[in-house]
């Protein structure tokens, strides 16, 4: 069966405000990135509200200072809109894409988010109706002009490339361009992502392997048992914490947008056990499992040990 449409904004599921690819950050500049019981009364379980402010993940707090992936990706747009302005050229973000899964950069973020949208799988359907023009051609195609030496001019000032570049070819800039290099993206990325450790060349690649494979850790997995006993007592029959969102996603895929959009309040329902069994059950093994990792860095990387300890005392 075809994609419906309705899903085709969609740029990824993410579970927290969790580290994605870091080739969605440029395909985002370039191109454009359970059953419940009927009438369960049973009150989802809640996070303390004393934790309302504390960081959701004590990785993305220190390694991305606490942001999304999406926010950076909205000031290095805004950074290339304002160089390609001032060299006489447009360029309009390509992006049209929501993304999937509970988000917040802290617990009370992340639990209202949830009880407001869900796993964002409505509100995306309500946003592409809202903007028909989603998915189309990127208007940056006809901002590059139409003749070859418009074209070439054209992606030279904004990726340093003569012609819009396959995704594969572009790098992160882990150093300034060199002048007569000074493309507005690349520029754009060096200047939001050069001092954060996510993207740094000495930690990025241990951070990035850490975080792949953060979910499978023996002692998160432990607590899949937990959660699931926790998903039962709201009708819900998941075997582990990664296949809820997962699940509703793939089954709003079968469905007509109008359909996606009648569902919001079981959407809501569902997402909103799925947060409540998370800080209950996997949010202390995770931030165990963080904080080890974190103070293992601070050994092994003397330099990051007063950004680590300050993350760890106020996060």
């Amino acid at each position: 069966m075809a994609r419906p449409d309705h899903i085709n904004a969609v740029s990824g599921i993410q579970r927290l405000p969790r580290f994605i690819l870091l080739g969605c950050l440029l395909i985002g500049l370039l191109t454009g990135c359970g059953k419940a019981r009927p009438g369960s009364k049973v009150a989802p379980p809640s996070a303390p509200a004393t934790l309302d402010h504390e960081a959701i993940s004590l990785l993305d707090a220190f390694a991305l200072d606490n942001q999304s992936i999406e926010e950076i990706r909205r000031r290095v747009v805004d950074r290339t809109i304002k160089c390609m302005k001032e060299l006489g050229l447009e360029y309009k973000d390509p992006t049209e894409a929501t993304t999937i899964g509970i988000q917040g950069a802290t617990i009370g973020d992340f639990v209202r988010y949830a009880e407001s949208d869900g796993y964002g799988v409505a509100a995306s359907v309500a946003y592409q109706q809202s903007h028909p023009q989603a998915g189309n051609e990127d208007a940056n195609f006809q901002y590059a002009g139409s003749t070859p030496g418009q074209q070439r001019a054209y992606w030279l000032a904004l990726t340093g490339v003569p012609r819009q570049p396959d995704i594969d070819s572009v790098a992160i800039p882990q150093q300034a361009p060199k002048p007569g290099q000074e493309a507005c993206m690349p520029i754009a990325i060096y200047q939001e992502l050069k001092d954060l450790p996510f993207f740094s060349a000495d930690l990025g690649p241990t951070i990035r392997a850490f975080a792949a494979t953060e979910f499978q850790a023996p002692s998160v997995l432990a607590r899949d048992r937990d959660w699931s006993a926790c998903m039962r007592n709201g009708g819900y029959i998941f075997s582990d914490y990664l296949s809820a969102v997962e699940d509703y996603v793939n089954k709003s895929q079968l469905l007509t947008a109008s359909q996606v959009l009648s569902k919001r309040t079981d959407e809501i329902r569902q997402a909103t056990w799925d947060a409540g069994c998370y800080f209950q059950n996997i949010y202390p093994a995770q931030r165990l499992l963080e904080t080890n990792f974190l103070l293992s860095l601070s050994h092994r990387h003397p330099a990051y040990q007063k950004r680590i300890c300050k993350v760890l005392a106020t996060s």
